[in-house]
Parts: structure tokens; sequence; C-alpha cells
């Protein structure tokens, strides 16, 4: 009796880096993502993944086996330590799997900063998204928007870059990251907030409000002067 094993193997490899930059002495945070959308199950998935510095030395490498089922999906995170003895500028990520008989491979740069650099640069990212949300708060006010509560929360976050720039002048970097990431999403909510006060309609504004209740006694005083007259 004959089996039909008619189909295709296919496996979809994609690297998702947390950013293009970091620093000597933090970790490089990476994800693998894989995807079975062939018409097989994969037991055996070879995976290996190296870096290697400016001068195309190795100085990082890891390897592991996995297994897909059809259709399953499956994501690997790794955040390898940047070792202070390596060299400043690019680096390559290479991540390789081999599965029935095939190999991919997907290379990924990204940049080795100073601490110093590094923070300072994120700093200044971080002051460049504050201003375009203080402009766009200060625009929503003048459009009659009530503001109060965002404007309370972008002042904390001011505040906050502001004590994380002082350790950063001082050289304290200890607990800096971890501190320049939690301004990070506090402005990424802050944002998501803007947006959805932005979407509102004109008249759930301080300006339409205002309107509402001027239409609302226009209306009650003519309905007075009916009734009298």
């Amino acid at each position: 009796q004959l089996i039909d094993v008619t189909g295709q193997h296919a496996i979809t490899l994609d690297v998702q880096p947390s950013s293009d930059k970091t620093a000597l002495e933090l970790t490089f945070p990476f994800t693998i993502n894989l995807l079975n959308h062939g018409d097989f199950p994969e037991e055996q998935i070879d995976i290996e993944w190296m870096i290697e510095g400016p001068d195309g030395e190795e100085y990082l490498y890891s390897n592991m086996s996995d297994s897909l089922e059809k259709g399953e999906s499956k994501s690997l995170t790794y955040a390898p330590f940047i070792p202070l003895t390596t060299g400043l500028g690019l680096h390559d990520l290479t991540v390789r799997i081999h599965a029935y008989g095939v190999t991919q491979e997907k290379i990924v740069m990204f940049t080795v900063s100073s601490p110093t650099d590094y923070y300072a640069e994120l700093v200044a990212d971080l002051e460049l998204r504050i201003d375009q949300l203080d402009d766009k708060i200060d625009s929503l006010a003048d459009r009659g928007f009530d503001v109060k509560d965002e404007s309370l929360m972008l002042l904390d976050i001011q505040t906050d870059l502001s004590m994380a720039k002082a350790l950063l002048l001082s050289g304290k970097l200890d607990g800096l990251n971890t501190k320049l990431i939690e301004i990070s999403s506090q402005i990424t909510k802050l944002a998501a907030m803007v947006d959805a006060l932005e979407q509102q309609a004109p008249l759930l504004s301080r300006e339409g409000l205002n309107l509402l209740l001027y239409i609302g006694i226009g209306l009650l005083i003519g309905g007075f002067i009916w009734f009298f007259f």
C-alpha cells in the first residue's frame, strides 16, 4: 500500500532585536521567531547564533535543537551580555537554522558604544519624545481639550528624566538603564493617552462642553419665553 507523502517542508526564520544599539557591559536582547508553514512536522531543527565584533572575531556563540509541529510558531528570546573586552562600533549577530537538509541565515548589525555615550544618546532620544508630547498637549489645550491629567503625568516624566540626567553627569551608571527603560515606557503610555484624547469628538473637549452648555441655556431661555408669551 502506497502512502501519500506529497507536500513540502517550509520554515520561516525571522530575527527581531529590541534595538539596533547597546553598550559595553549591557545586554543585547533579541528574539528568534520560527514558523512551520510546511506540510510536515519538523522534529529536528538545529539553531545556532553567534556575535562578531568589528574585527570580525567571534566572541559569543550558542546552539540548540528544537522542533515544530505543522503550523506551529515559536519565539526564542536571548539577551547576551556584551563584554567589556570587545571593541566599539558595528557588531554582527548571525542566526542560522538547519532543517530538512536546508540552512537558512539571518544577519543583524548593531552598534556597541561606551556606556556613557550610549546613555547620553538614549537621554537625547527621550528628551525629543518628551518635547514632541509637550507640543501636542499644548496644541490640545489650545483647542479646548482638558489635558490636566496628561500635563501632570508629563511633568512627572520630565522630573524623572532630570534625575536620570543628573546620575549620568555624575557618572553613577548603576541602574540607569532600568530607569531609562521605565521612563520610555511612561512616555509610550502617555503618548497613547494623548492620541486617544485627540480622537475624541470636539464636543467632548472643554470647548465643546461649553458650547453644549450655552446651547442648553439658550434653549431653556427660549422655552421660557415661548411658554410665557
